[in-house]
């Protein structure tokens, strides 16, 4: 019997040389596409945001107030759009259908909007618990296909997750 994750990514490649479609609306792709149409692409809200916590503003301007008076420790903080659809379903479709292969169009993606790259990424490592559940860490996949886009490390030893937590979707922004 075959692994779950290698079925995954037999049944995604043989769609993928079959029958080129976009991955979120399912409409044939032009030649130059790869994973999503055109518009799907342009539909990825991107408003303004703060550079240190990723909060939308209603202006472009680089903190928001919050992060002015008490700014977290990272110095930058990058962001494909805002957590609404069509970017909502891909992170979805990542995170919890097994379909890890989105890493490196989600990280080609990423890469565009970054301008200065860490030296060093450091993916959120799962509890043992979630890995099981999930059966990959999204993390630690996204991290190694950013680093090969930006020509960057990774090192997926330097944090532990030391215990399990609450699922982050069912959290609220108070508790996070």
């Amino acid at each position: 019997m075959m692994p779950k994750n290698t079925t995954a990514w037999l049944s995604h490649t043989c769609r993928k040389l079959l029958f080129r479609h976009c991955s979120l609306c399912q409409l044939p792709l032009e030649p130059n596409d790869d994973y999503w149409c055109h518009y799907c692409l342009s539909q990825f809200p991107s408003p303004p945001y703060c550079q240190r916590c990723g909060t939308t503003t209603l202006n472009s301007e680089q903190y928001c107030g919050h992060c002015l008076t008490t700014p977290p420790p990272w110095q930058r903080l990058y962001r494909l759009g805002e957590y609404q659809p069509p970017l909502q379903q891909l992170v979805s479709q990542f995170k919890f259908g097994k379909k890890f292969w989105l890493a490196k169009p989600l990280a080609k993606q990423l890469a565009k909007q970054i301008t200065v790259p860490a030296p060093l990424l450091l993916p959120v490592p799962l509890h043992r618990w979630r890995y099981w559940q999930r059966g990959f860490n999204q993390s630690h996949y996204l991290a190694l296909a950013l680093a090969r886009e930006l020509n960057t490390q990774v090192d997926h030893k330097i944090l532990v997750r030391t215990r399990h937590t609450e699922a982050q979707k069912s959290l609220t922004k108070k508790t996070t």
